[in-house]
């Protein structure tokens, strides 16, 4: 997947802007405050239809205007597609090849960027539901059934939120065997993607971080996975359940975690230890995609060098060296690029490419 061309308007502190991108390294540098990140995150954007720093999208109008767009050339797979968004008060609205497009999962199922920066390391490693949104993301894009069940699951938690908050029990035991039911496949698809992620995890965070010990990632679902345990959990937690109004157990509550092999977990981990694992686990989840699917899909690493030894970045450079990704990187030096084989580089000053 390469981006071509990209155009935004009123988005951030960009009045208007066009460029076109290297297919290999492309890399905006500046002082701090003049929107090299905005201009990452309109990237992430593009793939995603939201923002890997903001849940509120009329943040990325420009103050006083009442949309703002992006339009892009995607190429993927050997065809050529012309995006175009609108972002205004009331949403988003996606055109691919001057058709709308109806249903957005259709759009983010097709198109894909895998960010690291300071804002997502920290939405990550602070929020449990930012870890289940990634790996859901992720999933959604990686295998179509997934999708389904996730949405058909969060239906029927919708409807059982509700029975619990109207206090009506007669028809909870029915609505507890749904909601197992269609909990299951979400679990074993969750459990079978950190199988295969460890599989990856170890070897390349010991490539980058020049260490011995090995990363992994753990799977900690919230509930028994034997069904008939967990329906006895649930009959045992009725009371609780409708006296909090809302489920207590479930793939919504799941969550994962990082761990070296001393036993270590992530909420142990130093800024820069959790800033090494978290990148070794995106640049991960990079190598499955294209191993299970033959899709590359775009690097996004905004302010990727600071916080990071000197190993750490000599070990990061030769791996990226490597990938076959079209890859984003900002930086306040221009000096962190010039060891990539014929980057792009580009100044930004003030919304400006200079």
């Amino acid at each position: 997947m390469v981006i071509r061309d990209f155009s935004v308007t009123n988005f951030r502190n960009y009045k208007q802007l066009h460029i076109e991108f290297s297919d290999k390294v492309n890399v905006f540098f500046g002082n701090n405050g003049q929107g090299k990140s905005n201009l990452v995150e309109g990237i992430y954007f593009l793939n995603h239809l939201n923002s890997f720093r903001t849940h509120r999208i009329k943040k990325l109008i420009e103050f006083g205007e009442p949309i703002s767009q992006i339009k892009a050339t995607i190429d993927k797979d050997g065809t050529s597609f012309a995006a175009r968004i609108e972002i205004s008060g009331r949403g988003r609205k996606v055109w691919l090849n001057d058709t709308p497009i109806r249903k957005l999962s259709e759009y983010i199922t097709s198109f894909y960027a895998i960010v690291f920066n300071p804002d997502s390391l920290h939405y990550y490693r602070h929020f449990t539901g930012e870890r289940r949104g990634f790996f859901n993301r992720f999933l959604s894009f990686f295998d179509g059934i997934y999708l389904h069940e996730i949405r058909e699951f969060r239906a029927v938690h919708a409807q059982k939120n509700r029975l619990l908050k109207s206090g009506e029990k007669s028809s909870i035991l029915d609505w507890n065997i749904l909601f197992v039911d269609r909990s299951c496949g979400i679990v074993t698809k969750r459990r079978e993607m950190v199988e295969r992620i460890n599989l990856i995890l170890p070897e390349l965070y010991a490539r980058i971080s020049g260490r011995e010990a090995k990363l992994l990632l753990e799977y900690r679902p919230s509930f028994p996975e034997d069904s008939d345990t967990w329906l006895k959990l649930l009959e045992k937690s009725v009371e609780q359940e409708f006296k909090a109004g809302h489920a207590q157990h479930g793939p919504h509550r799941d969550d994962f975690c990082l761990l070296l092999e001393d036993g270590k977990r992530d909420e142990f981990f130093s800024q820069g230890e959790y800033r090494i694992s978290l990148l070794a686990l995106k640049l991960a989840i990079n190598v499955l995609m294209a191993e299970r699917m033959q899709f590359h899909p775009v690097l996004i690493l905004d302010d990727l060098f600071s916080e990071l030894d000197a190993t750490v970045r000599a070990n990061l450079r030769q791996y990226l060296f490597q990938v076959p990704n079209q890859i984003f990187i900002t930086s306040t030096e221009p000096g962190d690029a010039h060891d990539f084989p014929d980057p792009r580089i580009m100044e930004i000053r003030a919304g400006q490419i200079t």
